[in-house]
């Protein structure tokens, strides 16, 4: 019964697909298979974090060996890492927190008479403030109970997909 269900299994090859990625899109140059020896092998997560060392947020590609006629489209699923999704968004944590910091400096410097009073760029602080949301607001604790709550759920997905993947 082994030999039967490890014939139905399709086989395990890893790979490596050299290319550039621009946003959503993907363009690959070239790919080559990589030799692997389940005896001698490494862990997968060393594996992963041997590809970080080269590049900081890879693009995991999932071909599916098995062929399916009626499928038209290509039997494979891309895969972006969670770092790299969370580097996106500490990046664009810190542009805006470097830009309210400017913008503070600025205000006190022009309340102790430093520099002087602005009205025209006053009255726009004044409006842009106005158009953001209210943390008191109930629509606000909502949204932002919604947005916690799905990026715990993307933690634990590439949690639980890391985990059962790349088990080798």
């Amino acid at each position: 019964t082994n030999s039967a269900d490890s014939s139905s299994v399709p086989p395990r090859v890893f790979g490596c697909v050299i290319g550039v990625q621009s946003g959503r899109t993907v363009e690959i140059f070239n790919s080559f298979e990589l030799l692997y020896d389940p005896s001698t092998a490494l862990s997968s997560k060393r594996s992963r974090s041997s590809l970080m060392d080269i590049n900081e947020s890879p693009v995991y590609l999932l071909l599916n060996p098995s062929i399916n006629y009626a499928q038209k489209d290509l039997p494979l699923t891309i895969y972006e890492s969670v770092a790299a999704h969370l580097t996106g968004i500490h990046s664009v944590i810190k542009m805006l927190n470097s830009r309210i910091r400017v913008l503070h400096h600025y205000l006190l410097a022009m309340q102790k008479d430093d520099i002087p009073c602005d009205n025209s760029l006053l009255r726009q602080g004044s409006s842009l403030l106005r158009r953001l949301p209210t943390i008191e607001s109930e629509k606000f604790r909502d949204d932002f109970s919604m947005e916690y709550n799905d990026t715990l759920l993307v933690s634990y997905l590439a949690m639980f997909t890391n985990c059962s993947r790349y088990d080798v």
